[in-house]
């Protein structure tokens, strides 16, 4: 029987489609940059960059002042170089800048919350904005927008290029 359904041809089309079927089935996305920002082993946030989806806010008070941050960032699968997390005002100022080696072996970037909520209490500044900045784009990359409370305005003022580098970031490619 099993060398009738070979001879008719069925079994050749039926087994290139379950393969099809099964590699499409995944969500990774060969090839793209991404990222992910954690809070103490827990992920809020992972997106793509070639996706064009609006900044994820996160809110402080949900948070206490010793929870670690954690932000990984693959540029098509590798570790950046001069990599820099910058934390931004509404107006686009740099207020606070990390900077990271280029290891693999400490690809993510970590820090306390504390130093975001400093920052935000000496600006009094309900909203913020975290950027990450490295040798292979052009500029730096909008990740997510930090409010205060649930309470201020959920939405993020960002500059209207805050996603260029995700159009030229791949166009370079």
């Amino acid at each position: 029987m099993l060398r009738t359904i070979k001879q008719s041809g069925f079994f050749r089309p039926v087994a290139i489609l379950a393969c099809s079927a099964a590699l499409l089935s995944f969500s990774y996305r060969l090839g793209s940059d991404h990222f992910t920002i954690s809070i103490n082993g827990t992920k809020l946030i992972e997106q793509y960059v070639a996706t064009k989806s609006p900044a994820k806010v996160i809110y402080l008070d949900k948070y206490n002042a010793e929870d670690k941050v954690s932000i990984y960032y693959s540029h098509c699968g590798k570790i950046g170089s001069s990599r820099t997390v910058l934390l931004k005002d509404s107006r686009n100022n740099t207020l606070k800048e990390w900077s990271f080696s280029d290891s693999q072996k400490e690809a993510e970037m970590t820090f306390k919350m504390k130093d975001i909520m400093t920052v935000q209490h000496a600006n009094k500044s309900a909203r913020l904005s975290l950027y990450y900045k490295a040798g292979e784009l052009d500029k730096a990359m909008l990740l997510a927008g930090i409010n205060s409370s649930q309470a201020s305005t959920a939405s993020v003022t960002v500059p209207d290029d805050a996603f260029a580098d995700r159009k030229t970031s791949l166009l370079n490619k």
